[in-house]
This record gives structure tokens, sequence and C-alpha cells, in this order.
């Protein structure tokens, strides 16, 4: 019996582990953000905002250490992050706006527009830098 709950628990472990914590967050607005190394000359180090609600942002990415990590589980050269916010601040079909900060001089690298779609689950975004 002793061994049933073992294998029971790491079970349980595993699964909490390998369920994406933004994902349980019911009743929140994900914004998921890919930066895509793209060979050009863009920034290093960035902060991405909701240009309509920046105080929910991701601030002080650096882009080289978090692409070119040892992480086997993402492929060199990308990596995401997630903005995560109340829902019910932007409606459906409501454009909004996520914008890319180069934190190396303060400079709005890029906004992108983008709309809340109708559908539930989170909005995806790919900045190439």
């Amino acid at each position: 019996m002793i061994k049933k709950e073992i294998v029971l628990a790491i079970s349980i472990s595993l699964v909490l582990t390998l369920v994406p914590t933004t994902y349980a967050q019911k009743g929140s607005f994900i914004v998921e953000v890919k930066f895509i190394d793209s060979s050009r000359n863009g920034p290093n180090d960035v902060s991405v905002y909701i240009e309509e609600f920046p105080q929910y942002s991701r601030d002080n990415i650096d882009l080289i250490d978090a692409m070119y990590d040892d992480d086997p589980n993402t492929p060199d050269g990308q990596y995401t992050t997630s903005i995560v916010m109340p829902s019910g601040l932007i409606d459906a079909n409501e454009d909004f706006h996520v914008c890319v900060v180069d934190e190396d001089d303060g400079s709005i690298y890029d906004c992108f527009e983008m709309t809340n779609s109708p559908k539930e689950g989170p909005e995806y975004l790919t900045v190439m830098v």
C-alpha cells in the first residue's frame, strides 16, 4: 500500500510541475510574447508591457541570457514570457498595444497592435529582435 501512495504522490507532483502556472490562473488575461533572435542588431535588454495598462509588464529581460541559456526545453535563439493581468480590463474584440522598450537607452523598440480574441486563452505575439 505504501508503494502505491508514493507513486501517486510523485504523479501528482509531476502533473503540478508540468502545468504552466499562467494557464492555471483562472480569470486572467494573458499575452505570451516570444522573442526570436533574427541576427539583426536588436536590443539586448528589454521590458515589455501593455500600453493601455503599463502596470502589467515584464521588466528588465536580458535577452542574450534568456535566449541562450542551457534549458534543453527551449530552442536557442528564442525566449517566451507572459504578461498576466486581470480579465475584463480589455474587452473581447478590443484593440490593445504591446510595447517593447530597449532598456539600454530607454527608447521604445516597437509597439504592436493586437486584438483581444473572443476565444478563451492567451493572446500570442512574436517579436523579432
